[in-house]
């Protein structure tokens, strides 16, 4: 009985560990983990976010005087351990010096055998190398190219990975006179107009709100912003695998062309070297 209880009481405590590391895992994976920037206030300030969690990263927060005191006599008490430390050991070198001399053939000895056990490595290393069959390289333009053409591939929309979850925009626009003002506004409204649809339709962009004014008062130009962007894990992880699997196919596919394209140069110039009769 006695040993029942104790096995039931063992499988509890498994199984919790287990649910918890699943339940972290589970949050790790499904949670969506971001940014948030802004100059609102007239600062840049960013936000670290996590599931519901939101900490701010800067402008940090000023220390009070108290604690600045508190930090610089850290410090200096830490130089005078390390002075009084180097002072004993200056003075326990100068008592026995055969004993500080044997401390550093000790120490050099040390170094010198853990320099030969690298080499030892690096030689094995070379040897493995040099047994393996020789393949020729593939150039980073090759490499490069299989890269580009997997995250240009239309099969997976890469661009949607990030979720803008919020996008505020308002944007101020000034001149030197009320005409210049005016002629700036219409720019500003034409980039806008073009470029936020094409925006709208390539990324995963939520709240969105986009003002753009003129100011014939002041005519001072001013560009603030909010943007909160983030990203599942699991979605990465599926985009990861999905990107080099087709890097991979690309890759193979481009270097066999690549490798086909130098046989066929290296052949004429075979061809070219031999005289005609």
């Amino acid at each position: 009985m006695i040993l029942l209880k104790i096995l039931l009481i063992a499988l509890a405590v498994v199984g919790g560990i287990i649910g918890l590391v699943l339940l972290i895992a589970g949050l790790l994976v499904f949670s969506a983990i971001g940014v948030r920037i802004s100059n609102a206030k007239g600062k840049l300030a960013v936000w670290v976010k996590f599931g519901l969690l939101s900490i701010k990263i800067t402008p940090k927060k000023p220390k009070s005087e108290k604690a600045l005191a508190e930090k610089q006599r850290k410090k200096e008490k830490k130089k005078l351990k390390k002075a009084k430390k180097a002072e004993k050991r200056a003075l326990k070198e100068a008592k026995d010096p055969e004993k500080t001399a044997r401390r550093l053939a000790k120490k050099q000895a040390s170094k010198a055998k853990k320099l030969a056990k690298k080499n030892k490595k690096k030689a094995k290393k070379k040897q493995k190398k040099a047994k393996k069959p020789f393949k020729p390289p593939i150039p980073s333009s090759v490499t490069l190219k299989a890269a580009l053409t997997a995250l240009a591939d239309y099969d997976y929309e890469y661009a949607k990975l990030i979720r803008f979850n919020r996008i505020y925009i308002d944007c101020r626009i000034g001149g030197e006179d009320a005409c210049r003002t005016a002629l700036a506004y219409g720019r500003a409204c034409r980039l806008f107009g073009l470029s936020y649809p094409h925006a709208m339709r390539i990324f995963d962009i939520r709240k969105h709100r986009l003002n753009v004014y003129p100011d014939f008062i002041e005519r001072k130009s001013e560009f603030t912003f909010d943007l909160t962007l983030t990203l599942r894990l699991a979605r990465a992880a599926r985009a990861g695998l999905v990107f080099f699997k087709g890097f991979k196919n690309y890759k193979t596919k481009f270097a066999a062309e690549y490798a086909a394209k130098q046989e066929a140069d290296q052949d004429g110039k075979q061809d070219s070297t031999v005289p005609e009769k």
